[in-house]
């Protein structure tokens, strides 16, 4: 039960960090050219580690790992759009 909550755990850790390293180069567009080589690396890193641990695992430890980067990835959107609705609404009853 503990190593396969591990495994989720990674799953979630390696999502996060992918996403932070998409969202650097939104960050960083000022100066794009003095960071893109960095962030792909990062990119490409991470992609990777995440490859080699998808083939690596094999049973539980392999669905555990990719559920917690599909429960990650529900939550990143779902927070997103709620976040967005929750504004529209915000600033639709504002104006009353």
């Amino acid at each position: 039960m503990i190593p396969e909550l591990l495994c989720f755990l990674l799953g979630v850790h390696l999502s996060v960090m992918l996403v932070a390293s998409c969202y650097r180069m939104i960050d960083l567009w000022y100066r794009i050219g003095d960071f893109i080589f960095r962030i792909l690396a990062r990119i490409v890193v991470i992609t990777a580690l995440n490859a080699i641990f998808i083939l690596s695992f094999q049973g539980d430890f392999k669905i555990a790992l990719i559920s917690g980067q599909l429960f990650f990835l529900a939550f990143h959107i779902g927070f997103f759009w709620f976040g967005r609705v929750l504004v529209t609404l915000l600033t639709r009853f504002k104006s009353f």
